[in-house]
């Protein structure tokens, strides 16, 4: 959780920058993001821990089984599954709470499979088959 939140503090930080053309946030901007950060942790805080785990054992999970299909050629079966667990994440409650709590910083996040429409972009041609997007 520590490292998600120093994760995220980084993009945050160097996004702000980039969109600003790189100026240091005033005081004012950056006691806001602080306290935005605050409210995010003792949401996150809030959250089943063991749930968390499973949700990222999952990911890992198809993640891997993505990469493989795409690497085989097997793309049109690599696509149905990037479906069906996209649809399943985006109904997940859990999911649901996580994007509550992060709302305001998905700029700075990265893309997952509940926020990609399969039917306008390739499972295989979005970097998803990779755990580190």
């Amino acid at each position: 959780m520590k490292k998600f939140i120093l994760v995220l503090v980084s993009l945050v930080s160097l996004t702000f920058a980039q969109n600003n053309q790189m100026q240091m946030p005033s005081q004012e901007d950056m006691q806001k993001m602080m306290m935005q950060m605050q409210e995010m942790q003792m949401c996150m805080a809030k959250l089943d821990k063991d749930k968390m785990l499973v949700i990222q054992k999952e990911g890992l999970a198809f993640h891997e089984k993505v990469k493989k299909m795409c690497s085989t050629n097997q793309r049109a079966k690599a696509q149905a599954t990037a479906k069906k667990y996209a649809k399943k994440m985006a109904n997940d409650p859990y999911i649901k709470q996580i994007k509550k709590c992060t709302k305001g910083f998905e700029k700075n996040m990265p893309k997952e499979p509940e926020d990609i429409d399969f039917d306008k972009v390739h499972v295989c041609d979005t970097g998803l088959d990779s755990p580190d997007m």
